[in-house]
C-alpha cells in the first residue's frame, strides 16, 4: 500500500496518492480508537458515551476537590495567623492584664 501511495497515478499526480494514503491511515487510527474504547467499555461495563461522561464528571470533581482543599488551607492559614496575632499583646494590653490579675489576687486575699 505504501508503494502504491507513493507512485504516480494515471495523470502523473503524486499529491492525490499521498493524501489518499494519509487519509486512509487516519481512518484506520479512528477505527482502532473506536475498537479500543469499545473493548474498554466491555471490560468495565460502560458504553462509550458513558465513559466520556464519567471522565468529564471525574475531572469536574477533581477540580472542585482541589479548590476545596485550597480554600480549606487558606482558612486554616487565616485561623493560624489570627491565633498568632491574639497571642501577641501590646505593651498596654500586657499592663492591663497584669493589673487585672493583680486585682483578682488581691480580691481573693480579701475574701479569705
Amino acid at each position: 500500500m505504501k508503494l502504491r501511495a507513493l507512485t504516480q497515478n494515471s495523470t502523473g499526480d503524486t499529491t492525490w496518492n499521498l493524501l489518499h494514503f494519509w487519509g486512509r491511515q487516519r481512518q484506520i487510527l479512528r477505527h482502532r480508537l473506536a475498537l479500543w474504547t469499545h473493548r474498554y467499555a466491555e471490560k468495565y461495563g460502560r458504553l462509550d458515551y458513558e465513559i466520556s461522561v464519567v471522565e468529564y464528571w471525574n475531572h469536574k470533581l477533581m477540580k472542585v476537590e482541589k479548590e476545596l482543599v485550597d480554600l480549606n488551607g487558606e482558612a486554616n492559614g487565616a485561623l493560624y495567623r489570627g491565633s498568632k496575632q491574639k497571642t501577641r499583646l501590646t505593651r498596654r494590653e500586657k499592663g492591663n492584664r497584669a493589673i487585672l490579675s493583680h486585682t483578682s489576687i488581691l480580691e481573693r486575699e480579701k475574701a479569705k
